[in-house]
């Protein structure tokens, strides 16, 4: 299993080969996915490497062997990329991310071709000293998300991965769910964030 010093290690190392920080992508293998470590057997984890956060969400999912698939400020690179080859090989496959909110949305439209779906969505507020999160997804059980989310404290970002990760997601209907995070510390950029999965 790959440490938190090896991931830092390989994306600092990649970084200095291009002069934009980025995880070593061959260091991962979709093959190597175990898909029974949770109900929502997500391939693959989006992460925008300018925001810390995101970049925390992608190591909390590299830890259960999801690929982290770095977007460089470039989603459409990144969907015509290795998000294209891991749909050609697994069409099925489930995509999980936290990402601007702008960028989620330009990857929403561009999946929608490929027949996936929103099956998660949480927008973040922040205000000092606290998050607001509106969940929206396609399943029965909002609460197990909402549980998991009110006591992440300051370091929310690994604990919204885990949840999106084991969480179930399938099931009749959409419902909507608020919940407030005290203590979470405010991300690095003003920009609006979203973690979602697309399947």
């Amino acid at each position: 299993m790959m440490t938190k010093r090896d991931f830092i290690k390989s994306t600092a190392a990649a970084g200095a080969a291009t002069g934009v920080a980025r995880p070593a992508l061959a260091t991962f293998a979709f093959a190597t996915v175990a898909p029974a470590y949770a109900p929502n057997a997500i391939a693959a984890a989006v992460y925008d490497d300018r925001i810390p956060e995101s970049h925390a969400f992608a190591f909390e999912c590299s830890q259960r062997s999801i690929r982290p698939v770095a977007m460089n400020g470039d989603i459409a690179a990144v969907w015509n990329g290795p998000l294209a080859a891991l749909l050609d090989e697994r069409p099925k496959a489930r995509i999980a991310g936290l990402t601007t909110t702008e960028d989620f949305e330009t990857l929403r439209k561009l999946a929608a071709g490929r027949s996936l779906s929103t099956l998660f969505e949480g927008s973040h507020d922040f205000r000092p000293n606290r998050m607001t999160t509106e969940i929206v997804h396609a399943g029965p059980r909002a609460a197990d998300f909402v549980w998991m989310m009110r006591d992440a404290g300051p370091d929310w970002a690994p604990t919204i991965a885990h949840a999106v990760l084991v969480a179930p997601l399938k099931g009749p209907g959409r419902q909507h769910e608020r919940v407030v995070t005290l203590g979470a510390k405010a991300p690095s950029t003003t920009e609006p964030l979203t973690s979602w999965v697309l399947g």
